[in-house]
Formats: structure tokens, sequence, C-alpha cells
């Protein structure tokens, strides 16, 4: 029986281009057996508290749980380590976070010990191809500016574009409710009727109902996908 002899946590930072360079925490995981298979893993932890109490989990409690034991039980092992968590976040939280980064080391460990990609341990492929949506806080300052690089990842190839609002850096959107009608209906125009319009407003803004609505209401004309948060 394979079994994992080595469970590692790495908490680690870097600065993510598509966010103005700001820093990003994530959490790694990584499980070796005594077969020599290596299975990774990761949680975007996001802040560095986060990310300290991600990894505090993990080193003092859930890599306990899978040490030792056959990873191709790993669905016998993410039970375990939702009954562990019980009294803190079985539910989510922190400790979904690093439970997801176990699962997902679990589930790579999984298909290199059977050599099956992830799709066919999980039932089969069921398409051919899937539509890609750029996610994306752009660095333009100008209505044109910011409207024609959302249209550049239409142009590569992608189906949809996503945009965040209430970030720091020059694009200024989300603060100004004239300017941010404007900027969406620019950048239909700049993609095209096709193409895929998500907004994300951030948890930066803090949108009441009405303000919502009224937003909601002005992005008409824009034919957003869909408005989140």
């Amino acid at each position: 029986m394979t079994t994992i002899v080595k469970a590692e946590a790495f908490p680690l930072a870097y600065p993510e281009i598509v966010d103005n360079n700001n820093m990003r925490h994530i959490v790694i995981v990584r499980l070796e057996t005594d077969t020599g298979h290596v299975g990774w893993g990761e949680c975007v932890a996001i802040f560095r508290e986060n990310a300290a109490s991600v990894t505090a989990l993990l080193r003092h409690g859930l890599l306990d749980i899978v040490h030792g034991r056959n990873p191709l039980e790993n669905q016998i092992l993410w039970d375990e380590m939702r009954n562990r968590v019980w009294w803190y976040g079985d539910i989510g939280g922190i400790a979904g976070f690093a439970i997801s980064a176990v699962d997902m080391a679990l589930w790579d460990l999984k298909g290199k010990i059977l050599d099956q990609p992830l799709y066919m341990l999980l039932g089969g492929k069921r398409h051919e191809r899937l539509p890609a949506c750029a996610s994306l806080h752009p660095k333009g300052s100008t209505i044109d500016e910011l409207a024609d690089e959302m249209a550049s990842y239409i142009q590569q190839g992608y189906q949809s574009v996503k945009v965040g609002f209430g970030k720091h850096g020059k694009a200024n959107l989300g603060f100004d409710a004239m300017r941010d009608i404007e900027f969406a209906k620019a950048v239909r125009v700049a993609i095209g009727e096709e193409a895929g319009f998500i907004i994300d407003v951030g948890a930066r803004l803090r949108w009441d109902i009405p303000y919502a609505i009224q937003m909601a209401q002005g992005f008409l004309e824009a034919k957003l996908t869909w408005l989140e948060d």
C-alpha cells in the first residue's frame, strides 16, 4: 500500500502582477509518498495573517491526519479533516482554506499514482473545450486606455473579461458612478456584442442596496454577464 511519508506546508508571498504588484499570500502543501510520488496543493490566503493561521492549522493538526495514510483514500481523508475542524470551521473559514490545499495535493497524488488525468478520476471528460475568462485589474488611467486593455484579452482569444473595482492603481474604478458607467459602456463597444463582461465590485467599496440598484440600472447598456458582490 502506498503511504504518505512526508507532509509539509509552506506560506509564501509574491507580488501579483495583475493587481498592481500588491503582495499576495498563499500556502503550498507538499505530500510525498514512500514510492517517491509528490502531490502539490495550494490555497490563496491573500493576507499574511491568514496564511500564518492556515499554516499553523496544517502543521499542528491537519497534516497529521494524512501522514502515514493511503493517498488513494482521499475522500476518507477529506471527511476526517472536516470532522477534525467541527469546532472552528467545518462550514468554511480558515479551516476551509487549509483543507482545500491538502485536498488538492491528494488529488494530484492520486492522479500521478494511477497515471490518470484529474478529469478521468472525476468521471470523464464532458467537453473538448471550455470558455476562458480573463480576470484582471487594468492599469490604464483613461476610459479609452482601460477599454482597449480589456478588449486586448478578447483579441487574444478569451471569451469573457472580468474587471475588479475598488483596487489601488491608476484605473480608479468604483469611486465615481458616472465614470464607472461610461467605462462599462466603452468596454462593451470595445469587446463587441458577443463577449462576456463581468464587473466585480470588490469588498473595499461596500455598496449599499440602493446604490447597487442604481449602478445595475446604469450598466444595462453595457449588457453585463453578471455584476459580482
